[in-house]
């Protein structure tokens, strides 16, 4: 390499382009690839070994490493009289102090603060006082453009005051009132974001006071008809004059919204005529009842939606069978043609519902008939389940073999709380054999995502220490896929052979490293881990230049 091509390497553009390829912030963690997880803390150990080693690359892989922060007391860190142990300052901040920390401050685009998941408490207003003195009132984060905060926990108007600037192009507002002294504290933190909302694209607004809560709330919703995103993921008694409302954000391209309807404002909703007033939305999240996703979808006919979710919670011990699936039908029956991704969840309320009551209720084949089928454009359908069974049978991946030439993501998936096994044979479901899969995967070349409930015992090759074995093992086609995720690996199966097989006929998968990764698939089963340790173990070897896989697990 000429010494003109390593000073256009080193170029700050080209190393900012470099280092960016490997930022966390492209990868969106899921529970069904632990390899996702592992990836993106490599990415972090990259970036930061890569600032170390090299003074010319510090800059550019500092800035990408410290784009994102999940807890502002990581930054805090920096300045040594920090105490994480008690989430104060010891001493005041020095002026050399104050410059180091600025120098790591100006690097942070995103803070994912959400002390109401983790359970964390803010910082008290002591270290906000210090911060704000020391910051003469100018914001923190100078160049932050996506905030996630939470008004409980401790929030305090000094940290919101200095966390707010005018960059701010992304805000979550998380309102929670568990008692009435919140509601004070809470109307004084949203007089301080006010302001800030005029120059806001992206909100998302999550007010909870133990009951549905109304919209706008306490949010001044007439200033925010220029949003580009708006997410309200409380939920809300919708009607048709707040429906209505919503179609003058006439630049709205993203919209989620958990509502339900009454039986008066449903009919109201069938007629009215919402199309024009949602005519630059793309993306659209519902969380409802199926009967009142399809009178959102009959009022508004979008016809450039280009991804759908719907999510219905509720107790499934009390929906009927066959009204569940006729109001399912009802909704696909009016999904645009032209829509590219579809996304079902359905979650049980009841996290010790049996499994087994739902195997027929939540089969494949019931639940993507022929109008999921008939969707020429899909390149994402995903359908996931929490505390209920799922099944998917050989006839079942037979049938939607024709289906979505060109799918590149495919999930069907269950989930349980309060379980560390997510799923058994035992409970008689169908499950697909491995050669349903992959004559499933070689329909669709694109296809690089596909997460099953498990795969059945038998149907994989024979014994591959014999040579029959080893044959037929050989002559499996190939394919592309990176992502492959099963909830669970069902008691019986050749382990060592499913792991050949898999290796052979997907050969390009990302298993990551699943002691990175600190977690084993969904369920936290062993049987999981160690088909991914196994898949691991054989890439390895064959990128190390040892022989074929088959040739290396045989004794």
């Amino acid at each position: 390499m000429g010494p003109m091509t390593i000073q256009s390497i080193m170029h700050e553009d080209i190393l900012s382009r470099l280092f960016g390829h490997l930022s966390p912030d492209l990868l969106v963690e899921a529970r069904e690839f632990p390899a996702i997880a592992a990836e993106r803390k490599i990415r972090r150990h990259t970036l930061a070994m890569s600032a170390r080693v090299c003074r010319a690359f510090s800059e550019a892989a500092l800035n990408v490493l410290w784009r994102t922060l999940d807890d502002i007391t990581q930054l805090f860190s920096v300045i040594p009289s920090y105490s994480s142990d008690i989430g104060m300052f010891t001493r005041m901040i020095t002026e050399e102090q104050w410059l180091r920390f600025q120098e790591y401050a100006n690097r942070v685009r995103i803070l994912n603060k959400q002390p109401d998941d983790k359970r964390e408490e803010c910082p008290p207003d002591t270290t906000w006082v210090i911060l704000m003195q020391r910051s003469s009132r100018s914001p923190l984060l100078p160049r932050l453009e996506e905030l996630s905060t939470s008004f409980s926990y401790g929030m305090s108007a000094g940290a919101l005051m200095l966390l707010l600037n005018p960059a701010l192009k992304h805000l979550d507002l998380r309102i929670m009132i568990s008692h009435p002294s919140d509601r004070c504290t809470t109307e004084l933190l949203v007089d301080i974001v006010q302001p800030h909302l005029a120059h806001i694209k992206s909100l998302t607004l999550h007010e909870y006071n133990g009951t549905r809560a109304p919209i706008p709330g306490r949010i001044d919703f007439e200033s925010l008809t220029h949003l580009q995103n708006l997410r309200i993921s409380h939920s809300v008694n919708a009607t048709t004059p707040m429906l209505q409302a919503l179609s003058e954000f006439t630049r709205l391209r993203a919209l989620s919204l958990d509502f339900a309807l009454s039986t008066y404002e449903r009919l109201a909703l069938s007629d009215t005529n919402l199309e024009s007033g949602f005519s630059a939305l793309r993306e659209l999240q519902l969380t409802a009842k199926l009967e009142d996703a399809s009178a959102f979808l009959q009022a508004t006919k979008l016809p450039h939606l280009e991804s759908l979710t719907v999510t219905r919670q509720c107790n499934f011990a009390n929906v009927a069978h066959t009204d569940f699936n006729d109001a399912l039908y009802a909704l696909y029956a009016l999904i645009p043609h032209a829509i590219h991704g579809l996304h079902l969840r359905f979650v049980e309320f009841d996290e010790y519902y049996p499994e087994n009551t739902s195997a027929i209720h939540f089969a494949c084949g019931v639940l993507l008939p022929d109008a999921v089928r008939a969707l020429p454009g899909l390149r994402a359908l995903t359908v996931s389940f929490e505390n209920l069974a799922c099944s998917v049978s050989d006839a079942d991946l037979l049938a939607l073999r024709p289906a979505w030439p060109a799918l590149s993501r495919f999930e069907f998936t269950a989930a349980f709380r309060n379980r560390t096994t997510v799923y058994s044979a035992t409970h008689g479901l169908a499950l697909p054999t491995f050669g349903a899969l992959v004559a499933f995967a070689h329909a669709r070349p694109g296809l690089t995502r596909l997460a099953l409930p498990a795969l059945a015992a038998g149907g994989l090759p024979p014994d591959v220490h014999r040579r029959e074995g080893r044959a037929l093992l050989s002559a499996l086609p190939r394919h592309s896929l990176r992502l492959l995720g099963f909830c669970d690996v069902v008691p019986r199966t050749p382990i060592v052979t499913l792991a050949l097989a898999l290796d052979r006929a997907f050969p390009a998968l990302d298993v990551g490293h699943v002691a990175v990764a600190g977690r084993a698939p969904v369920g936290g089963g062993r049987r999981p881990e160690m088909l991914m340790t196994l898949l691991l173990t054989l890439q390895t070897a064959r990128r190390c230049g040892a022989p074929a896989g088959v040739q290396v697990a045989s004794p």
